[in-house]
């Protein structure tokens, strides 16, 4: 990762640059949340969820684009921007302080459309035809929040308080 990683890694220096960065996906019904350590600009930004989007419906395998996708970022550290190649080859503002080169926003795609391919592999949620919504907001009529634990007392824990909600 350059020059200045070489030169602390010779005067036994922690690295300048972070070589391994965290990034994050999670999944709630249909919704999908991106998390990466740096600030995405908009063009970049549309780009992930663009991707993000065919590669859970390809993954599902039911062809649809019901996936609503929100990319995050400064989430669980700091790497600097992400761009399109194009932003960083114009060298402005963002493009500049994108850490990691041109090819910056194809290696968060690549980890982060993995970890969608995981999420939502032969998914069983969006193509199974007995977890209807119903017109309350609840999910009917198999799921855990239609039977709340009983082995804990009404202010032991989250799920006791929250009622359920449809959060699509």
């Amino acid at each position: 990762f350059g020059a200045a990683n070489e030169v602390a890694r010779d005067h036994d220096q922690d690295a300048w640059v972070a070589v391994d960065v965290p990034v994050q996906a999670l999944r709630v019904g249909t919704l999908l949340v991106a998390c990466v350590p740096a600030e995405v600009t908009t063009a970049a930004g549309a780009r992930l969820v663009r991707w993000i989007k065919a590669t859970a419906a390809e993954a599902a395998g039911n062809g649809t684009d019901d996936w609503e996708v929100i990319v995050t970022g400064l989430a669980n550290g700091y790497a600097g921007y992400v761009t399109t190649p194009e932003e960083y080859a114009a060298q402005r503002y963002e493009g500049a302080s994108t850490l990691y080169g041109r090819n910056t926003l194809g290696a968060y795609a690549e980890c982060l459309c993995e970890l969608t391919r995981e999420l939502t592999a032969n998914d069983s949620v969006a193509n199974d035809s007995t977890r209807t919504r119903s017109g309350s907001g609840r999910i009917a009529p198999d799921s855990a929040a239609d039977h709340p634990r009983t082995d804990r007392a009404p202010w032991d824990g989250i799920q006791a308080r929250v009622p359920p909600v449809d959060l699509r």
